[in-house]
């Protein structure tokens, strides 16, 4: 086991024009935010442009993934299929998972119809498992960060296939939010928390939906929907 500074790593090479334009782009780690001892949970990274240009895309990009706290490894990643032409390589180890990322280098708007600065695109994907002996209360932090040499690369004129690179290009931002874990001592069906999978957790999870509350996401995908309610009854025959 191994208790802080896991790093998962991917990385992009590309030629870079900076250029100076207006926008944010905002890199989330989303999960869920319960876990129990030794449960493994699935982590996505995610992008996402506001401001302008318009024709602002995401072409690539170079970050490493942080965990601390009591966690066990990070398992082999993967890039979600609007990177087309993504590669990853590496093995994973029990402290660090070395990622490349290549070939990003595409328009992300030309080649999937509908994607737009309101979409947010899913980077890469992995999954963290949490230490067997983690204490029930305590809590794993995992954040993104840029990697060396490394950031999100932006496509401003995908006919030449002029680019740019935050956070080095003047006038844009890039910032990012992190993924608080709490650590609990049963699985999430336990929605109230007291350390048992019982009938009255059925009646925590209506509450939680109503008020949108973390422990309505039951199948952990950052979102609070009916979906929910049939995780939760999965969740609940699984027990603790």
């Amino acid at each position: 086991m191994f208790k802080n500074n896991t790093v998962l790593t991917a990385v992009t090479a590309a030629v870079l024009a900076p250029a100076a334009v207006a926008q944010t782009v905002t890199v989330s780690v989303l999960g869920p935010q319960r876990a129990a001892p030794g449960e493994t949970v699935r982590l996505t990274v995610a992008a996402k442009v506001t401001g302008l240009p318009a024709a602002g895309a995401i072409g690539g990009f170079g970050l490493d993934l942080n965990a601390s706290g009591d966690v066990s490894a990070f398992s082999a990643a993967s890039i979600d299929p609007v990177f087309e032409l993504g590669q990853l390589t590496g093995t994973p180890s029990t402290d660090s998972l070395d990622r490349v990322v290549a070939g990003q280098l595409i328009n992300v708007f030309e080649l999937n119809a509908g994607v737009d600065q309101s979409t947010t695109l899913t980077l890469f994907s992995t999954d963290l498992t949490i230490a067997t002996d983690a204490a029930s209360g305590s809590q794993v932090t995992v954040d993104a960060s840029t990697a060396v040499n490394g950031g999100i690369v932006l496509f401003e004129d995908a006919a030449s296939g002029i680019s740019l690179r935050l956070p080095d290009a003047d006038g844009t931002t890039l910032q990012f939010i992190d993924l608080t874990i709490n650590i609990v001592g049963c699985g999430p069906a336990d929605t109230n928390n007291d350390g048992q999978v019982t009938p009255a957790d059925f009646n925590a999870w209506v509450l939680a939906f109503n008020s949108q509350a973390p422990e309505c996401d039951q199948n952990a995908d950052g979102q609070c929907t009916p979906a929910d309610f049939n995780a939760w009854v999965l969740n609940f025959n699984s027990g603790c």
